[in-house]
């Protein structure tokens, strides 16, 4: 790569980069803001700075989706205690495989197996070792603060009572859920429902009936089915599908028969066979200037109506080290993600399409794209959504959906629940109370730190300063796969 910057002699060109453009330089945090997220996006900016840009302007329309864009400024935070936090009661030195970027939208209905929809993480891309404590925290931080980005639309009240406290409500429910677990009991089984986790299966099993995804995202033409090209999405103009390079379908076959060794009760070689492959451009947030085709294969027969979408996305590392769990949790990008399939979810079959693959040298995951398998929006925690016993309760299921995924590690360090559940087992509503105080004094810091970051975008342009050059474009086959497609929306 042409740049290589050291983290103090970029720290030092971004400060004269932001006082020289006018940024607010005496604003130590902003700085620090542009600091961070320039050094963990460096690589992408310089080799696909439109797409960069895409996340960037992403990150800019709501304090969520900067939340959900920024997780590397949150690793950052942790070293640093930004938010000023007091020494927690209930730290303990327990680190179990979880998600990672633990928000609200990373989690969602997935289709197992024989059709059955199981409530799982569906982002697997920041998985990893974590403190128990921070995964707790952060996952409370998004649901507080998609709940008050919600009611800014909303004629709604925030909610005052404890009992309504959606922190407290999902802190509680995960310190009950690691003792039952503790116990004995398994980790697959119905979770607390509310009108929201009810609003969400409802959807998402209409869509899998209905299967959704080959009326939206597909036409026939003749005898033939093929993806469709350009806008896929009414809500996000950038959302498109492109024509592919023409070297994918040269090397995309190898792909997906050497991800289909990995599963462990691969379809046969034949449902693989490849219809058709768009590029997906503008999907998600975090991963927005990432690699992701959308293939179209065979399925179980040779019949359009079963036919199958998958997700090939690029991956990267999870960006946590040092900052949270120093050992290295697996050997490769690849093997941290199939260890997470293994570990966080909740059942063998929740999700029998998900591995990993390589792609021109890039490390890539292949997952099923299905409309069934629908995330939780907070733009949806309106109206009855949004009520606050409606968001307590979906505090309830995440905080025990996030206790089960915790409790996976159970198989890799036997005692690991009986640690969590010892960190908390003497007060347990003194640990909520302590991390929805946390998260509140989080959630502030997130809107403040959008606010920073809009005023930063504005002032150095689309990729906070940092502007590739020509050198620094990818170049051979990951070039032709993954750089900038020649348009964008």
């Amino acid at each position: 790569m042409a740049h290589s910057w050291s983290n103090s002699l970029r720290c030092l060109l971004m400060i004269a980069v932001t006082a020289g453009c006018g940024l607010a330089s005496e604003d130590a945090r902003q700085v620090e803001i542009v600091n961070v997220m320039t050094s963990a996006d460096e690589s992408l900016i310089l080799t696909r700075p439109r797409l960069v840009a895409s996340k960037y302007r992403q990150m800019a329309q709501s304090p969520y989706g900067f939340m959900r864009g920024s997780f590397p400024l949150y690793n950052h935070d942790v070293t640093t205690n930004a938010w000023g936090l007091p020494a927690s009661r209930f730290y303990a030195d327990v680190s179990p495989f979880s998600v990672g970027d633990a928000h609200v939208e990373n989690f969602g209905f997935l289709l197992g197996r024989s059709g059955e929809l199981s409530l799982q993480p569906n982002d697997l891309d920041g998985a990893d070792r974590y403190n128990y404590l921070l995964e707790v925290r952060r996952l409370a931080t998004a649901l507080l603060v998609g709940q008050m980005q919600a009611q800014q639309l909303s004629t709604l009240k925030q909610p005052s009572e404890p009992e309504h406290d959606a922190a407290f409500a999902l802190a509680f429910a995960y310190a009950e859920e690691i003792a039952v677990l503790t116990g004995g009991q398994e980790r697959a089984g119905e979770l607390s429902p509310g009108v929201v986790f009810e609003d969400l299966l409802e959807r998402a099993t209409e869509d899998r009936d209905a299967r959704a995804e080959l009326a939206e995202l597909t036409v026939l033409e003749g005898d033939q089915r093929r993806l469709l090209r350009g806008p896929v999405d009414e809500d996000d103009p950038e959302n498109v599908y492109l024509e592919p390079a023409p070297l994918v379908w040269e090397l995309l076959p190898d792909v997906l028969m050497n991800y289909r060794a990995m599963l462990q009760a691969p379809p046969p070689a034949g449902y693989y066979t490849i219809k058709d492959v768009a590029r997906e451009i503008g999907s998600g947030v975090a991963s927005r200037a990432r690699l992701r085709l959308i293939v179209l294969v065979e399925g179980e027969s040779s019949s359009n109506d079963d036919d199958i979408l998958l997700e090939v996305k690029e991956l990267g590392d999870s960006g946590v080290r040092p900052a949270v769990f120093t050992d290295v949790s697996a050997d490769s990008v690849t093997e941290r993600i199939q260890l997470a399939t293994e570990v966080c979810f909740t059942g063998e079959d929740a999700a029998p399409l998900w591995g990993t693959s390589s792609l021109a040298g890039l490390n890539v995951q292949v997952r099923l794209e299905s409309k069934a398998e629908k995330s939780f929006r907070v733009a949806r925690l309106i109206e009855e959504l949004g009520t606050p016993s409606a968001i307590a309760d979906l505090g309830r299921t995440l905080g025990r959906a996030l206790a089960r995924i915790h409790a996976g590690t159970e198989q890799l360090e036997p005692g690991t629940l009986a640690r969590l559940q010892a960190a908390m087992q003497s007060n347990p509503e003194g640990f909520a109370d302590e991390q929805a105080q946390a998260a509140l004094v989080m959630a502030e810091g997130v809107f403040a730190d959008h606010a920073r970051f809009v005023d930063a975008l504005a002032t150095l342009g689309p990729t906070l300063g940092l502007s590739p050059r020509a050198e620094d474009a990818l170049r051979g086959e990951a070039g032709e796969l993954a750089g900038d497609p020649p348009e964008l929306p």
